[in-house]
């Protein structure tokens, strides 16, 4: 496979009608790529079909949305995915986790980890055929670290970063990667009761990670978790060590024989 996709890219965001979503199909739009944008804000996706996307009602709890998605790159992207973007997402039931309501977790569940992979699942013919494709997940609070009271978040959230860590090493012709995007004030914190952190970001800031690991510069650049405001991602020197360390932006068990290994690196 190329490592420089024919442009007009063709990119699937779901979850195009939220915060995140929207700031990435509008930069992609920007840079000329041809974009379908799945959510379930009706008013939303009218809006972004006015600037140029392809709007698909789309609620990733619904069995039937892997083939309603397939079906829709048929119609409209040619058949092709050369970037998958996965920015749908909602914190689900919160609480103690000794008192979590398991209905609600499977739902939220059904939204947040396994309609994403149902619909990877469903596009991979579509992805086998681009020349470089490239898969982006969305990571969040509770995938590096325990978040108490976001048992259902935090599951989905830390599995995507695995599951993202697994396709790299079993499609090597894909590349997957997850963005950790920060705090950024959108809807799904509507219902939080954590008050926003004064380091809140704007939901620009992943869209633009989002969008260079779309595109020919990342080359390389598989199976990491890559924080949007605090990993040097836009350095070459940083993109290089994603591209070559080992264990850099994974999710990994830090044992003493690590810990040693990593003091005797040549600083840098």
């Amino acid at each position: 496979m190329s490592d420089t996709p024919s442009l007009p890219r063709r990119v699937v965001v779901l979850g195009a009608t939220g915060g995140i979503g929207d700031a990435t199909v509008r930069l992609l739009l920007a840079e000329g790529a041809r974009v379908l944008g799945t959510g379930r804000d009706a008013a939303r996706l009218a809006e972004l079909g006015a600037l140029g996307a392809t709007p698909l009602a789309l609620d990733l709890a619904d069995p039937m949305a892997g083939a309603a998605l397939a079906d829709a790159v048929i119609r409209h992207l040619d058949g092709t995915v050369d970037g998958f973007v996965a920015a749908s997402g909602s914190h689900g039931p919160t609480g103690p986790t000794r008192a979590v309501d398991l209905g609600f977790l499977r739902r939220s569940l059904d939204e947040n980890l396994l309609g994403v992979l149902a619909c990877i699942q469903a596009l991979a013919p579509a992805l086998d055929r681009a020349e470089a494709p490239s898969i982006v997940l969305l990571s969040g609070g509770g995938a590096t670290g325990p978040r108490p009271n976001y048992t259902a978040y935090s599951i989905a959230k830390v599995a995507t970063v695995r599951i993202a860590e697994t396709l790299a090493l079993e499609e090597p012709g894909w590349r997957v990667n997850t963005v950790a995007p920060g705090y950024v004030a959108t809807h799904i914190h509507d219902d939080s009761e954590e008050p926003p952190p004064a380091n809140a970001v704007s939901p620009q800031v992943p869209a633009e990670l989002i969008a260079f690991l779309l595109g020919a510069e990342a080359a390389g650049i598989t199976g990491r978790l890559i924080s949007a405001p605090w990993d040097p991602w836009r350095d070459p020197e940083g993109q290089t060590r994603l591209r070559e360390h080992p264990s850099l932006g994974r999710l990994r068990r830090v044992d003493e024989q690590q810990i040693v290994d990593l003091q005797r690196q040549p600083p840098r």
